[in-house]
């Protein structure tokens, strides 16, 4: 499942590499009430997609959440697999198809639970 951030970039690293794994992390910082900071990464052939990028640019960050598990340790990564200039109101309709969804899904949860 992927999902999309709206925000501007506050910091884009240096590509580090392990071996034959690169990557690049940036920082982006959500325009809410609240603001977040949210790190990123980018790996492999597209580490250099950044090059493109500045920081205050504001765009959207399309991610997939990453987990694994290294000598009994857990992590988790927002991997990003694609970025452009703020796509006005992609992050509303996402939220909203999403709310939709869950509505959708807890109806037939409901109709299941009554039966």
């Amino acid at each position: 499942m992927q999902y999309f951030l709206d925000g501007s970039i506050k910091q884009i690293g240096e590509i580090q590499e392990f071996g034959n794994f690169k990557k690049r992390e940036f920082l982006v910082k959500t325009e809410e009430q609240f603001p977040e900071f949210v790190k990123l990464e980018f790996i492999n052939e597209n580490v250099d997609v950044l090059d493109t990028f500045s920081i205050n640019e504001v765009v959207t960050v399309a991610f997939v959440v990453k987990g694994n598990e290294y000598n009994g340790k857990f992590f988790n990564n927002l991997r990003a697999i694609a970025i452009c200039e703020r796509i006005d109101g992609r992050v509303e309709k996402e939220q909203a198809k999403a709310k939709k969804d869950n509505k959708r899904v807890q109806a037939l949860l409901d109709a299941k639970t009554k039966k």
